[in-house]
């Protein structure tokens, strides 16, 4: 079952499609719970936290598009990690952690290239000075837009813009000099 197949679902019966997203993103959203708590919450706590989550999706349902289900879910499951360490006085794990480590059928020889890939990203990302590195952060990693992004940084959204596609190219050319096709 793919996203488009759950979308579609969305306009003959909600019911249904509430029932297909949480079949198919249970598994995510307690990856992405339990890599922000670091063992912070207890398993009813994680559960508790997938239950808003999945209110919450089920609240902005009208939002989704399939285009960015995946990455929608990951934003209301950060967020509401976050806010459930926060309620429950625990700390909180910030990015360069590794939060988003999902479980997946990969051989080891993937698993070394997703690993090398991804300290490659985040060596580049910790060398973008400011506000470049907030920018791109809070982008790809946090999902914001850039309108908020803008306005948050107090920046032009043209400049926002700009400064993202910059960024892009540069980690292109980075991982083009690493010996991996971007394209």
């Amino acid at each position: 079952m793919d996203d488009k197949t759950i979308m579609a679902a969305l306009e003959e019966d909600e019911a249904l499609w509430y029932s297909m997203v949480i079949d198919r993103y249970t598994p995510y959203v307690t990856a992405i719970i339990s890599g922000i708590a670091k063992g912070a919450l207890t398993s009813s706590d994680i559960e508790e936290a997938a239950a808003d989550v999945f209110f919450k999706v089920w609240l902005k349902r009208a939002q989704l598009r399939t285009e960015s289900m995946k990455a929608f879910i990951a934003q209301v499951t950060r967020n509401t990690s976050i806010d459930m360490l926060r309620k429950l006085g625990k700390a909180f794990v910030p990015y360069e952690d590794d939060i988003l480590q999902v479980v997946c059928q990969h051989t080891p020889d993937e698993l070394a290239i997703v690993r090398e890939q991804t300290q490659i990203v985040e060596n580049a990302v910790n060398s973008f000075g400011e506000p470049d590195r907030e920018i791109f952060i809070r982008f790809y990693y946090f999902g914001e837009t850039i309108r908020a992004i803008s306005s948050r940084l107090h920046m032009n959204t043209n400049t926002t813009k700009t400064k993202l596609h910059r960024l892009r190219s540069r980690l292109k050319e980075i991982m083009r000099e690493r010996g991996y096709d971007c394209e």
